[in-house]
């Protein structure tokens, strides 16, 4: 390569990549003595060459966005010198998705790197242009430096450019790509930018660093006023570590300030280092895990499912509204732990921050109410689902001349109270069994009333029966009854008890074997 500049060229970038590789961290009166200024946040991009903007940059396979601290995608400096001149460098960091872990002792970056130099026209300054022959070098050498931070290093051999190229474009769209394979997982870049006619080529290597020298290629120095090309390299870093990567950035520049008057400026730079860091986990799960639960723009996961997105994308997580758990089994929805609907979009979160989506179900059981002939339930037959270890409870409603003879659990008699309360911690299965059983109507006549009491009747409790109307009880063969006559306004008495049974005493007990009628008489 020793024919790419000229020997002082050559001697300036091997003193620079060595101070660059010996300083760690790079001694602040190092800098000073190479004039090197460091870079500050840049301004609107379009003051400068075409920046590329990230939009042209393409992920391929397992590649994800990396950060800066502050969460950007991609890190931007510039400076100008004192003769106007500016330089600018961007620079997008992407990494092997943390969840195609592919080394368990690094992780792997790819860093791509795009610079440009600007000079000031308004003062006739120009950049070099001559092609990497020029006498007072090229357009710009680039350098890249991972020896900043310990065990970190340059993957190589991937980095692009990998040696000279003559590129003879004339401003078309050009491609610079870089693809990591480890084992089986690959992860890649694909940069798409316009280049005048130019040469580029790799000046050192070494896994501490890189320097390319790239420049314009007119042969005469036609007076161009801006210069732009496109670099990458991939770096190793031990695993939960920032990637730190140290940039410089030289231009060089040439005035003409009229006959055989010619200045040139190739003193200063720009210089920064940034760091670069995993994105991260995202954590969408439910409780219960397992498959069926949630959905993440529309495909279904198996929970926890782990995702890598870049910062501030929108997802749509979605939780089904009842899964089955098996036979008279189910899973409810009840809600996310972010307050969101069953169905909402979310937002990916920041660099700094490892969030948890997480939807809660409630396991419910199943119970299935039946009845035989001669009465109906309260809640009415049906199915009916309650969450686990809630209790159920269900009534007997028999009809007119059936009583309630017992109920049936899961095929065991359970006794015939008229209310039955059940813990539901598992499927179930209640039947209500009706038997037919004698009945009595009791009338009160006109003029008076009744008092009906019965072991039988409402639990022994009093039943009063107005005067002109009539009840009809249900009650067990064998059933003893007392009835009250009551006389009611002035001017009645009672007179009789007349029906199944007759009697002239106000009160008297009927035992009641079959269906039978009585009527008191006022």
């Amino acid at each position: 390569m020793t024919n790419i500049f000229r020997s002082s060229t050559l001697i300036k970038v091997t003193l620079l990549f060595a101070l660059f590789v010996t300083l760690t961290p790079f001694a602040s009166n190092a800098l000073t003595d190479l004039n090197i200024t460091k870079g500050t946040e840049a301004s609107p991009l379009a003051s400068f060459a075409d920046s590329s903007p990230s939009s042209n940059i393409t992920e391929l396979g397992d590649a994800v966005h990396a950060y800066s601290p502050n969460g950007s995608f991609n890190v931007q400096n510039l400076t100008v010198d004192s003769n106007g001149n500016s330089m600018l460098v961007q620079v997008n960091g992407y990494a092997l998705s943390p969840l195609d872990a592919g080394d368990p002792n690094f992780d792997y970056y790819i860093f791509d790197i795009y610079a440009s130099v600007t000079s000031a026209a308004y003062n006739s300054w120009y950049v070099d242009s001559a092609g990497l022959g020029d006498g007072h070098g090229p357009s710009f050498y680039l350098s890249a430096f991972t020896c900043y931070a310990l065990n970190q290093s340059v993957d190589l051999p991937y980095i692009s450019p990998a040696g000279l190229i003559n590129d003879y474009s004339q401003s078309q769209p050009q491609t610079n790509s870089l693809d990591i394979s480890l084992g089986s997982f690959s992860f890649g870049v694909s940069h798409t930018f316009e280049v005048p006619t130019s040469q580029t080529n790799v000046v050192f290597e070494s896994t501490c660093g890189v320097t390319w020298g790239s420049s314009a290629n007119t042969g005469t120095n036609p007076r161009i006023t801006s210069y732009a090309y496109d670099f990458q390299l991939g770096m190793k870093v031990p695993k939960g570590h920032p990637a730190t990567l140290a940039v410089y950035l030289g231009g060089n520049f040439y005035r003409d300030c009229g006959f055989l008057c010619t200045n040139y400026d190739n003193s200063g730079g720009l210089y920064f280092t940034t760091e670069f860091i995993m994105p991260p986990i995202t954590t969408v799960t439910s409780s219960p895990a397992g498959l069926g639960f949630i959905y993440v723009d529309g495909t279904p996961q198996t929970t926890p499912a782990l995702f890598v997105w870049d910062e501030g994308t929108s997802h749509t997580l979605t939780a089904s509204p009842s899964v089955s758990g098996g036979a008279g089994e189910r899973y409810t929805f009840v809600g996310w732990n972010d307050g969101g609907a069953q169905s909402h979009n979310i937002a990916a979160p920041t660099v700094t921050v490892k969030t948890t989506f997480a939807a809660d179900f409630q396991k419910q059981y199943e119970l299935n109410v039946s009845s035989s002939t001669g009465g109906t339930t309260d809640p009415p037959v049906g199915t009916y689902w309650y969450n686990d270890s809630e209790y159920a409870t269900v009534s007997a409603l028999p009809d007119i001349g059936y009583a309630l003879h017992n109920w049936v659990l899961d095929g065991v008699d359970v006794g015939n109270s008229t209310t039955i309360s059940i813990p539901m911690n598992e499927s179930r299965s209640l039947t209500e069994v009706f038997i037919p059983v004698p009945t009595i109507t009791i009338s009160a006549g006109g003029g008076g009333s009744i008092v009906v009491q019965s072991a039988e009747i409402d639990g022994g409790r009093p039943q009063s029966i107005p005067s002109a109307s009539s009840v009809t009880y249900s009650v067990p063969a064998g059933t003893t009854i007392t009835l009250i006559a009551k006389p009611g306004a002035q001017g009645y008495s009672f007179l009789q008890w007349s029906g199944s049974q007759s009697s002239q005493d106000i009160a008297f007990n009927v035992t009641i074997e079959t269906s039978m009628d009585e009527t008191a008489n006022f």
